[in-house]
């Protein structure tokens, strides 16, 4: 008489279902040769179909460990739990979970920085009229000097209150997409050239602007932050009489902007670590908060793109390099080179 053979399930079925199966087809193969299926021999067919489990169950596995793997430190959406083996699918609810709390805490923490940064915009504003209306009444020079001081420090503590509020629009869950609309970064740049001409004139320093038409899609105020935040880092450390040129064009499937400047240069091993919140080079000149170009790495982040730092022009200086892609799935090519 021959023998029927059970067929051998495919990786990723249930392991309860495939154990099954196969002690019924070995049931109804023992029972048409009259003889009962003992214990033992349960047993041992048991651990034969055992060793068919891993198979899948490992496909599973590193489907699971891929999907993690793939993600961003920024993703903290749930696991999609039918990549999941059915024994793991507790841990994947668990860790599900702690994605879920630690996303509410970071966003939490967002709000309280945006509403802080925006609650202190008002008193500040008013604190400032009030000192400079007091820096044109006549005053003994020591009160002058106080008071010069006092503006000083009203000025850097708005600028570190606007770059909060501009943090918390850059950071995950701090945008809405619906906001992101085709802009041309030589637009934004001329309407940055307004605001940073006058004070590049003040420093003693020559703003130039080396634009060619550089669309993408993105979200303007964003865009408009980074520009900003890269124009005043190259204006706030670069000596008087120095250069600083901002360039935008397109690149394949994106976009280019770089602001280069003839100023003391960023040291190679420092170029990662001024990327970092709040960190300044020891011993750099200017009163910087160290948030500009963590700021900046933020929207970059946020559109996909890339920053890096190189040598500015002739080896001189800084040059900020970015790419941004001109829509967010040529984002995933990584077209730069830097």
């Amino acid at each position: 008489m021959s023998a029927r053979r059970s067929r051998v399930p495919k990786a990723g079925h249930d392991h309860a279902h495939c154990v099954s199966d196969a002690l019924a087809s070995a049931e109804r193969v023992c029972e048409a040769s009259g003889e009962k299926l003992t214990a033992l021999r349960r047993r041992v067919l048991e651990l034969v179909w055992e060793s068919h489990r891993p198979v899948g169950a490992y496909a599973l596995l590193d489907r699971l460990r891929g999907e993690i793997a793939r993600r961003s430190a920024r993703d903290l959406s749930p696991l999609a739990a039918v990549t999941a083996p059915r024994e793991v699918e507790p841990m994947v609810d668990t860790l599900n979970g702690l994605l879920r709390d630690l996303r509410a805490a970071i966003e939490a923490q967002q709000r309280f920085t945006a509403n802080a940064a925006h609650q202190l915009r008002t008193p500040l504003a008013g604190l400032q009229t009030q000192v400079e209306l007091a820096l044109r009444q006549t005053a003994p020079p020591e009160m002058q000097h106080t008071l010069r001081q006092l503006h000083g420090a009203t000025i850097r503590l708005t600028h570190l209150a606007n770059q909060l509020l501009a943090l918390a629009r850059a950071e995950p869950g701090g945008h809405r997409p619906d906001t992101r609309r085709t802009v041309d970064l030589r637009t934004l740049a001329q309407e940055a050239a307004g605001l940073w001409v006058p004070r590049a004139i003040a420093h003693d320093l020559d703003l130039g602007f080396d634009l060619e038409a550089a669309p993408l899609h993105g979200d303007p105020r964003l865009l408009r932050d980074l520009l900003d935040m890269l124009i005043e880092n190259a204006i706030d450390y670069t000596p008087a009489g120095g250069h600083i040129t901002v360039v935008t064009r397109a690149d394949g499937g994106g976009c280019q902007l770089s602001v280069e400047d003839d100023g003391p240069g960023i040291p190679a091993d420092q170029r990662d670590r001024v990327f970092q919140r709040f960190y300044r080079i020891p011993g750099a000149a200017g009163e910087g908060s160290g948030l500009g170009l963590a700021i900046a790495r933020e929207i970059v982040n946020l559109h996909q793109g890339r920053i890096a730092i190189d040598d500015g022009p002739g080896e001189r200086g800084t040059a900020v390099k970015v790419w941004l892609p001109s829509s967010a799935e040529s984002g995933s090519r990584g077209e730069p080179a830097y």
